[in-house]
C-alpha cells in the first residue's frame, strides 16, 4: 500500500529546516445549514499527518476565505492551531484581505494565537498599480507580526496582480524583515528559477500548482502547497521519491496520476467536488459556499466511479 511506504523525511531542495515540507491547504468544513464545522478540524489534521504532510495552509483559496467572516476566519485559526499541536503540523495562516485594516487584526490574532507563518494574497479588487506599493501593503501586514515568518502569496490567477517576484523578493528583503518566501501559486518557471537562483540560500519558495509539482522539483524548490495533499499526498511523496532516485519516467507516471485526478475534479467543479472528495475519507467537510456551485449527487456519484478504482489501486482507501 503506498500509506505504507511513505517518506516524509525526502531531501530534494530543502527548506530552513533541511527537508522538502509539504503542506496541504485544507477545506473549510461546514455544517449543512453553512456554520463553520469546527469539530472536523482536529480529524482534519490527524488525517493530514497520517498522510505525512507537515503544515497546513489555512484560510487559503482552498478555505474559501473571501467567503468567510473575520469571525469565522479567526474561528478556523484557532481551531487549526489546536489540531497542529495536537498533531504536530506546522500551521501557516492566510491573513489577505481586500482592506488592510482587515489583514492587519487577522495578522494580529494569528500571532497572538502561535502561528507558525503568515501569508498574504494581494489585495484583487482595487489592485496595486506598482511593484513597490505592494511592497507596502505587505510590510504594513508582516510589521503587525515581526516574530512571525511571513511568505507573500503569488497567485496572478485570481489576483490579477503579477509583478517580478525576484523584484518583490529584492525590494521586499530590505523593507520586511520577516520575509521568508513566497507561496508560488503561479506557473512561471523562469521566473520561479530567478527567485531561487538569487536569493534561494535565505528565502524559501513553495510551489502551489499540484498538477505540475515535478517542474517545481526540476527548479528546486523548497517545498509545495496545495489543495490535493488533503488526499493524495502519498502519491505526491512516491513522486517525489522516484526524482530523487534520478527515475525521471516513474517521476512523470506519478505526476500523471495527480494531474489525471485534478483533470477529473475540474470537469465538475474542482473544488466542491474535491472537498466532497472528503467524505470518502470519513471526512464530511460539507459544501461549498456561494458563489462557488455545489455538485450535483449525480455528478458526484460518476466522479466517484471515475476516481474510486485508481484511488483503490494507489492503496488512498481500502
Amino acid at each position: 500500500m503506498l500509506s505504507e511506504r511513505m517518506i516524509p523525511s525526502i531531501t530534494t531542495k530543502t527548506d530552513m529546516n533541511g527537508a522538502f515540507k509539504l503542506t496541504a491547504a485544507p477545506f473549510t468544513p461546514f455544517h449543512e445549514d453553512g456554520e463553520i464545522n469546527v469539530d472536523l478540524v482536529l480529524p482534519m489534521a490527524g488525517h493530514l499527518k497520517r498522510h505525512g504532510v507537515h503544515a497546513a495552509f489555512v484560510n487559503g483559496t482552498t478555505g474559501e476565505y473571501s467567503s468567510l467572516t473575520m469571525d469565522e476566519r479567526c474561528l478556523l485559526t484557532e481551531a487549526w492551531m489546536d489540531a497542529g499541536r495536537e498533531h504536530e503540523l506546522d500551521i501557516m495562516v492566510h491573513v489577505g484581505a481586500n482592506s488592510l485594516s482587515d489583514c492587519v487584526k487577522l495578522t494580529s490574532h494569528a500571532a497572538s494565537c502561535g502561528a507558525d507563518a503568515i501569508s498574504a494574497v494581494a489585495p484583487s479588487y482595487l489592485k496595486p498599480e506598482r511593484l513597490p506599493v505592494l511592497v507596502d501593503w505587505m510590510s504594513a501586514i508582516a510589521a503587525e507580526a515581526p516574530d512571525c515568518p511571513f511568505y507573500y502569496y503569488h497567485i496572478p490567477g485570481l489576483t490579477g496582480v503579477n509583478f517580478s517576484m525576484s523584484e518583490f523578493l529584492r525590494e521586499g528583503i530590505n523593507q520586511i524583515p520577516n520575509l521568508k518566501g513566497i507561496k508560488f501559486s503561479a506557473i512561471q518557471p523562469a521566473e520561479i528559477l530567478e527567485c531561487l537562483q538569487r536569493f534561494g540560500d535565505s528565502h524559501e519558495i513553495y510551489y502551489g500548482n499540484d498538477e505540475s509539482l515535478l517542474t517545481g522539483l526540476a527548479l528546486g524548490v523548497h517545498g509545495a502547497i496545495g489543495s490535493t495533499y488533503n488526499f493524495m499526498a502519498p502519491v505526491c511523496w512516491e513522486m517525489i521519491k522516484a526524482f530523487k532516485n534520478g527515475d525521471l519516467a516513474s517521476a512523470q507516471k506519478w505526476q500523471y496520476r495527480s494531474l489525471s485526478v485534478v483533470n477529473r475534479l475540474v470537469q465538475s467543479g474542482y473544488l466542491a467536488s474535491a472537498k466532497a472528495l472528503m467524505k470518502q475519507f470519513g471526512l464530511d467537510c460539507g459544501d461549498v459556499r456561494l458563489p462557488l456551485e455545489s455538485v450535483s449527487n449525480s455528478s458526484m456519484e460518476q466522479v466517484l466511479e471515475d476516481l474510486m478504482p485508481q484511488f483503490k489501486e494507489l492503496g488512498l482507501l481500502s
